[in-house]
């Protein structure tokens, strides 16, 4: 499983601004951060499946 994130896309979205309620702000998009879950981990494991994780900054593109 290939796993690829883009920084600067000109459709990415912008974090919760600081004055932001913690209900809206858990509501948006999280820009910088992702996770999987134990079962999502469980399941890659008894499959046997390898992550690669890549990040790249197209800003100075």
């Amino acid at each position: 499983m290939q796993v690829v994130r883009y920084f600067g896309d000109t459709d990415g979205v912008e974090a919760a601004s600081d004055d932001a309620t913690w209900e809206q702000a858990h509501k948006r998009p999280r820009p910088l951060g992702w996770h999987l879950s134990q079962p999502v981990l469980q399941f890659l494991a008894s499959t046997r499946t390898e992550r690669d994780v890549d990040e790249y900054d197209l800003g100075d593109a």
